[in-house]
């Protein structure tokens, strides 16, 4: 069993068993109990799970069964005019339209329309077979879910935190904050942006100021 408290709390072991696995509660009261894998990829969703609840009230319930009634991605939801992905059922119950990049719409574009279904040959327990090729690549700790990690996490210091939470389609602030890394080299990146370019910004009044701080 694990230690409690710590960042160990809420991951446990079975005898029959070396995975690791949690244990959360959601806010309609259900226990949860998943099977992760390694003990670091445990402590990683659980701390997940515990933001994601506090943050959005999720139930591994009802998103599995959101997840059940979801119908495959379907050509009618691509709008290769706009360059856009219309997302089916979203969480939020709104109209939701994420763009594509440059990348992502030549691939779509270049996909054969002769089906419905966008990718007609995938299996449906998709995250089940990334998992196994990511382990015979030697990436134990990497799970599907990862890809949208990383998405995220390579927009973050490229766009506002507004402009991720809506690419990321989350409702709060916290969940997106998980994402976005302030170092050193940020903040001095951010004060530069101040500074005049007077070779290529029409600056039109430019101030220098020295300032002699004379000892008393």
């Amino acid at each position: 069993m694990a230690r409690e408290g710590g960042k160990d709390r809420g991951l446990f072991q079975r005898k029959d068993s070396p995975a690791w696995w949690i244990r959360w509660t959601c806010p309609y009261g259900h226990e949860h109990q998943e099977k992760i894998g390694p003990k670091s990829l445990a402590r990683m969703v659980y701390q997940r799970r515990k933001v994601a609840v506090k943050a959005e009230g999720y139930c591994l319930t009802q998103d599995r069964e959101q997840r059940r009634r979801e119908q495959p991605a379907l050509f009618r939801d691509v709008d290769l005019a706009t360059g856009t992905l219309r997302v089916t059922r979203p969480k939020s119950k709104k109209h939701e339209v994420i763009p594509l990049n440059s990348t992502a719409f030549a691939v779509l574009a270049a996909l054969p329309q002769d089906d419905p279904r966008l990718f007609p040959h995938l299996p449906r327990k998709m995250s089940d077979l990334f998992i196994r090729y990511a382990h015979k690549a030697g990436l134990p700790d990497v799970t599907f879910h990862c890809l949208r990690d990383t998405y995220i996490s390579r927009l973050a210091p490229h766009c506002t935190t507004p402009t991720l939470m809506a690419l990321a389609r989350h409702r709060d602030y916290r969940t997106t904050r998980r994402y976005v890394q302030v170092d050193g080299d940020h903040l001095r990146q951010a004060v530069e942006y101040l500074v005049p370019d007077l070779e290529n910004d029409h600056v039109t009044v430019t101030e220098i100021v020295t300032a002699t701080i004379k000892p008393s």
